[in-house]
């Protein structure tokens, strides 16, 4: 086993398709030894802003070139462009009592349990986009408040949630 070390630098790139909507970070699996993170846990990802996602190891044919693989949501949240460098780190997620979220747009009304429900074990900082799939087509909300305090977010099965009204 090799060192391990705080934090790494990767560039940002477009997320297998397969990964797309399922808040995955694929790194080299020497970054995650390197960085002490095991498949599935939480890998906190820095650009303009901060957000946190599940970290998986790359595909063979990327092994080796300082990248990571991210879907749109992510980019988004984290702030980041394709090509640009992020600096990831491992954190441990702590679960919510309670998350507050609301809709970007529209006045459809969601299920607290079912939000609940979709977001179990995904890792989030207050501010993110979360998807959650809604009949045919999929919702984004925005985390505007969870409790009690903390640098990084889990739902569990105990989490309860508050849907307010659509922020647009």
């Amino acid at each position: 086993m090799s060192k391990q070390i705080s934090s790494m630098n990767v560039k940002a790139l477009q997320a297998y398709t397969r990964d797309v909507s399922r808040n995955i970070a694929r790194i080299d699996p020497k970054t995650m030894d390197a960085l002490g993170i095991s498949m599935g846990g939480v890998l906190e990802i820095i650009g303009e802003r901060r957000t946190a996602s599940r970290c998986m190891p790359l595909y063979k044919e990327d092994l080796d070139k300082g990248i990571m693989r991210i879907d749109g949501l992510i980019r988004e949240n984290s702030g980041l462009d394709i090509g640009d460098t992020a600096a990831i780190r491992k954190v441990e997620g702590s679960f919510a009592e309670k998350i507050c979220v609301a809709p970007m747009k529209g006045e459809t009304h969601i299920d607290q349990q079912y939000v609940i429900e979709s977001l179990i074990g995904i890792p989030f900082v207050l501010g993110d986009k979360v998807l959650i799939h809604l009949g045919l087509e999929w919702k984004v909300l925005v985390v505007l408040d969870a409790s009690p305090k903390a640098e990084v977010y889990m739902v569990g099965d105990e989490s309860q949630a508050e849907v307010l009204p659509s922020i647009t």
